[in-house]
């Protein structure tokens, strides 16, 4: 009989169509279901969220004829919410995955706008610089004429 804590046994897990027993045991000694041993000898307690992230929801098999009813319902239950579990787990693993690409995205456009700002003040000095107006001709232009000296040419 499942238990309220949300633990099958071997068989109970076979009967509700997640695998076979055999298939369950080799599960079991190879590591990859963990289960819990409880004191009558041969019980084990297997977590039916484990079942479901081992074998994923089980198929649906025809029950027993002798198979209690409530016993069933319960089972179903319990796997029906485990899959609800991996499923919330799932779509909780993809909203961190989403706000941590999010906070990428704006600390690249952070980036960008501090660039855009210190290119526009670069800008701003350049243009400043250009039209600044221009030093005298210096000598080349007082020897040449195009200085401010009336006459303007290299005569005396």
């Amino acid at each position: 009989m499942a238990s309220k804590s949300g633990k099958i046994t071997i068989s109970e897990a076979a009967r509700t169509g997640f695998a076979s027993r055999p298939t369950i045991h080799r599960a079991i000694k190879a590591g990859k279901l963990s289960v819990d041993k409880v004191s009558s000898p041969g019980k084990v307690l297997i977590e039916v969220s484990e079942l479901v992230r081992v074998y994923g929801e089980p198929a649906k098999v025809t029950p027993p004829a002798d198979a209690p009813i409530d016993t069933l319902k319960q089972i179903e239950t319990l796997v029906e919410l485990a899959a609800l579990k991996e499923r919330l787990a799932a779509v909780e693993r993809e909203r961190d995955q989403l706000n941590e690409e999010k906070g990428k995205a704006e600390q690249r456009a952070e980036d960008a706008r501090l660039r855009e700002e210190w290119l526009k003040k670069q800008l701003d000095t350049h243009t400043a610089l250009l039209a600044a107006p221009q030093a005298s001709d210096g000598l080349l232009g007082r020897i040449f004429g195009r200085g401010d000296r009336k006459g303007g040419g290299n005569g005396p």
